[in-house]
């Protein structure tokens, strides 16, 4: 009998494991992410890390496609007017949120006036700027959000209406932020609706787990309008150090590792799995220009001339291209001629213009940046550039973790601080129009009104050959004139990538495009082999 009953336990318990074994995914794609995204609410997000994650989550009325091309996302289709000034987009008939919920045009019109909400204070939210009333909601000069420029004509039909023609527009609802709002969704939990257990959302894939500061787990979207992803299970897993992030892909506990650290690189590149490629994206120091010494435009350019960015690029060793150009290479508008050179000379003679020959009587200051193993390079070679050239000793680098340091650079911005921007969309304004006055991610605390005028008259402007000369003249009073900010170098992406993954690619954009990829197992398992190269 007790035998009997051991093997009926036996027996219940292989039974299990086969039945749990059947259901499980047959495929995940494991992807480090370097730290917990700050949030997931579409509306206020305003960080990589974010996005990044959002990219698989939510769709807009437009998307990109292999070649940047705009082309039909939940809208199927569009109008634009004679005048350039209204675009009317249709929405698929079979667009429907996560819950099964059908798309509508109202949707659109909550997420945008959302954005644009000032009590609310998303960073992003000038990204609407070109649209009829959009900034005088934002500034609070209207109240009445049914004067904004977009309405829902019935529940397919969304209409947008611009101040002036802009030839990018079509690019800006790619962007997770324009997404829509399920205005009943954050009624019924506004302070927690981006959980897994109340998030809608209309991309191909769907949050079903956050462990905070650890994973998130996203499954297909089953109602999603597209095709279905093939990659049945997605954990973004929350690596801190880049260098855990190789350790773990070595071990075969990730698909994919990113950013390589700058001490690795040279064994790396021997893989077969390494690619390396640029991406739109710039890394830049900028100055809060309110605070001494870099309210002084002397010491500004002085530390400006001090760097060496071809040094710089040898010692970090991956796919970075040195740039002293803010609108990158590959882009619209670029153009290398404009910037500052690397002259010690020059960078000397400024200081000492500025009150301070040989680094005399120059002030302590703070330098800071988020804590990532390239970034410390960075910070640790401009230390020794500034001290080198211009004799300040006194220069104390500081490290914070990203969501800390964001909310650093907001509300209490430090004198000295390194960030990034990665193209939203193809277009030089997008890189531009981030130091106007009206930008809510413009950190440098920096105004100029000739420059906000330039990049208004871009914006308006659909001729090519004058927009290029408009956005050579802001970037030389950017970059030049006043120095708000030093370009270092265009970021490449250096990663690896398991032979097991197929289709897998990083735009241009820096948008991990995961829908398209697949998972193939080798037959060995052996999922943590390093293949090299001869």
């Amino acid at each position: 009998m007790v035998k009997k009953q051991i093997l009926a336990l036996v027996f219940l318990a292989f039974s299990c494991a086969c039945t749990k074994k059947s259901g499980a995914p047959k495929n995940i794609f494991r992807y480090p992410i370097e730290s917990d995204p700050p949030t997931l609410d579409w509306s206020l997000v305003h960080d990589h890390v974010s996005f990044e994650v959002l990219h698989s989550l939510q769709d807009g009325l437009t998307q990109h496609d292999g070649n940047l091309n705009v082309v039909p996302a939940l809208a199927s289709r569009w109008e634009i007017s004679q005048d350039g000034k209204t675009y009317t987009f249709y929405l698929r008939d079979d667009a429907k949120w996560s819950d099964g919920v059908p798309v509508k045009a109202e949707h659109f019109v909550t997420g945008w006036r959302r954005l644009l909400d000032p009590k609310h204070a998303a960073e992003y939210a000038y990204f609407l700027f070109d649209v009829e009333n959009a900034q005088e909601y934002n500034s609070g000069q209207v109240t009445d959000p049914s004067l904004i420029g977009i309405k829902a004509l019935d529940e397919k039909r969304v209409q947008i209406r611009l101040k002036y023609p802009a030839g990018y527009f079509l690019h800006i609802p790619t962007f997770a932020i324009t997404a829509p709002q399920r205005d009943d969704v954050i009624q019924a939990h506004p302070k927690d609706f981006t959980e897994p257990q109340h998030l809608r959302t209309t991309g191909p894939y769907r949050l079903i787990e956050w462990k905070h500061d650890s994973k998130l787990t996203f499954e297909p979207n089953p109602y999603y309008y597209g095709k279905k992803p093939a990659i049945e299970k997605i954990e973004f897993l929350v690596v801190k150090e880049d260098s855990t992030a190789l350790n773990l892909y070595e071990r075969g506990e990730l698909e994919v590792a990113m950013r390589i650290p700058a001490l690795d690189l040279d064994r790396v590149k021997r893989w077969a799995d390494y690619r390396s490629s640029p991406v739109l994206r710039g890394y830049y120091y900028g100055f809060n220009t309110n605070l001494k010494p870099f309210d002084n435009v002397l010491v500004r350019k002085a530390f400006a001339h001090a760097i060496d960015r071809k040094e710089l690029v040898a010692l970090l060793k991956g796919g970075q291209l040195p740039a002293k150009a803010w609108v990158p290479r590959g882009m619209f508008g670029y153009d290398n001629n404009v910037g500052i050179d690397y002259n010690p000379s020059l960078a000397k003679s400024f200081l000492a213009k500025a009150g301070f020959p040989n680094g005399k009587n120059f002030p302590r200051v703070t330098l800071m940046y988020d804590s990532t193993e390239l970034n410390k390079l960075v910070a640790e070679r401009l230390q020794f550039a500034w001290k080198n050239v211009l004799n300040i000793p006194d220069i104390e680098l500081t490290t914070q973790e990203w969501k800390v340091y964001l909310d650093t650079l907001s509300h209490n911005t430090p004198a000295l601080w390194r960030m990034g921007w990665g193209a939203d969309y193809p277009d030089p304004h997008n890189f531009l129009d981030l130091f106007t006055s009206k930008s809510g991610n413009n950190h440098t605390h920096w105004r100029n009104p000739r420059y906000d005028s330039l990049i208004l008259a871009g914006a308006k402007n659909m001729n090519p050959t004058e927009r290029i000369e408009i956005y050579k003249k802001a970037q030389q009073i950017l970059l030049e004139e006043d120095a708000a900010i030093i370009p270092l170098f265009q970021q490449s992406v250096d990663m690896v990538v398991k032979p097991y993954v197929q289709n897998f690619v990083v735009d241009p954009l820096e948008n991990p495009k995961i829908k398209e990829a697949q998972v193939v197992p080798p037959s060995d398992k052996k999922r943590h082999a390093k293949l090299q190269t001869p």
